[in-house]
């Protein structure tokens, strides 16, 4: 496909409120246009945009925008391998929420798909990191912190996840 012709793919994409990962660099922008096309396909008919954020290093990976009230609704999604489902709990970066904390990126989800059959999320609150602290685990790796989420704190479920946000859009 020439480049003029993704250009205008991107354009009409844009046009109808669907802006995705252009540059696929690592195996997770694929999984993020995919699960950001579900979104979409469920939220467009209330005219809700749906935005990949640009830089792999953001603190949220998709931005859902009401251009008629200009209210978000931000998510931060993790695809992960269907044999994870089954753990008690989840994990996320410490820091990827101290970013959403210090960013104000709320109201935000934190999403574990493992498929659109299995969805688990939990919305994160201003206490969030106060209620997890006993979570907070320093890995060996990076020496990055991350924090385990009770997997009986979560909701499941796509629909249950659109029903969600679209309380806070509409």
């Amino acid at each position: 496909m020439s480049n003029i012709k993704v250009n205008e793919l991107i354009d009409d994409l844009n046009r109808i409120g669907l802006t995705l990962k252009v540059n696929i660099a690592y195996s997770c922008d694929k999984d993020e246009n995919n699960f950001a096309i579900a979104l979409w396909n469920e939220l467009n008919i209330y005219n809700i945009k749906v935005s990949l954020t640009k830089n792999y290093f953001e603190h949220v990976d998709i931005i859902l925008t009401n251009p008629l009230n200009n209210k978000n609704v931000f998510i931060e999604f993790k695809q992960r391998n269907k044999s994870f489902q089954n753990y008690s709990s989840y994990m996320i970066g410490y820091n990827k929420l101290l970013g959403i904390e210090s960013k104000k990126l709320t109201p935000c989800f934190l999403v574990w798909a493992f498929g659109l059959d299995a969805t688990y999320f939990i919305k994160y609150e201003s206490d969030f990191i106060t209620k997890y602290k006993s979570g907070i685990c320093n890995t060996n790796y990076n020496s990055a912190s991350v924090v385990y989420i009770n997997k009986c704190d979560c909701s499941n479920g796509f629909n249950e996840l659109i029903e969600k946000i679209k309380e806070l859009l509409l």
